[in-house]
């Protein structure tokens, strides 16, 4: 976020304006900029987190039986290549979560890794009460080096992020 009179001082591939206001001010104050550097697309909050459908929501809190009443906290996974004993760090949490009375109990939803390659950490946490696993939604290519996240997947990320509490 540019918060200096206006003026951009520096060269610039893209720079995304939360406005159409904001837009044609950056635009006019700056001509020596290409216009093609300036996109008009909003702050990520007011795009993409609060743009969420409340059925998709309910959808995904009976998916995977998530009580709305309760803290909703997102941990997403690292990389297994990365950290393998991240199961030891989720059993640290579940015991904590274990220390409060049920009603104010939080949950854990685990976001899965997007290079995620076998589901031991999935299988080794199935079984512990306050943890849900959300799906894979990934398909990755290593030879291409490349990963994309399905529809689906990001609506559930989205409508994750918005009932969670941290």
């Amino acid at each position: 976020t540019l918060f200096i009179n206006d003026f951009i001082p520096f060269n610039l591939y893209r720079l995304f304006c939360w406005n159409s206001t904001q837009f044609k001010l950056f635009k006019r104050l700056n001509p020596a900029l290409k216009s093609s550097v300036f996109n008009n697309f909003g702050s990520p909050f007011h795009v993409f987190l609060r743009n969420i459908a409340p059925d998709y929501t309910k959808k995904v809190l009976e998916k995977y039986k998530l009580d709305e009443s309760r803290p909703i906290i997102v941990y997403p996974l690292i990389f297994e290549e990365i950290y393998s004993e991240e199961h030891l760090v989720i059993e640290k949490i579940n015991t904590f979560f274990n220390s409060f009375k049920i009603e104010n109990r939080p949950q854990l939803a685990l976001r899965r890794n997007p290079f995620e390659e076998n589901s031991s950490l999935v299988e080794y946490v199935k079984n512990f009460e306050n943890i849900v696993v959300f799906d894979h939604f990934w398909e990755r290519n290593m030879r291409l080096n490349w990963s994309i996240q399905a529809k689906e997947g990001e609506l559930e990320w989205k409508a994750l992020l918005h009932i969670s509490s941290l």
